[in-house]
């Protein structure tokens, strides 16, 4: 009979002890550290993700620039009612895209 209860605790106090690593490598994931490509602390791939979107968005839109500059300068294309074409449309959209993701 002692030696369920000893065997319980023991799981108890097991588990216990693992969620207070979990909460303490929480604690030393929040707080300020140096951050390597392997990292995989939820801010960290968050904060990645979020660059690596403005550096595509970055790229698009200056191939959306490269495309259009080029465009204008062999011919007239077609423009919507309010005289924007689409790549311009493209590259307000991104732009709008880039603030809401910074």
């Amino acid at each position: 009979m002692k030696a369920d209860t000893s065997e319980a605790l023991v799981r108890k106090l097991e588990i216990e002890l693992k969620d207070l690593k979990e909460e303490m490598d929480n604690l030393w994931a929040a707080g300020i550290h140096s951050c390597g490509p392997q990292c995989k602390r939820p801010a960290c791939l968050a904060r990645k993700q979020r660059d690596s979107a403005l550096a595509i968005a970055d790229k698009l839109e200056s191939l959306l620039r490269y495309h259009l500059q080029h465009r204008e300068q062999s011919q007239r294309f077609l423009e919507d009612e309010e005289g924007y074409s689409e790549e311009k449309q493209a590259i307000i959209a991104l732009a709008h895209l880039k603030s809401v993701i910074k």
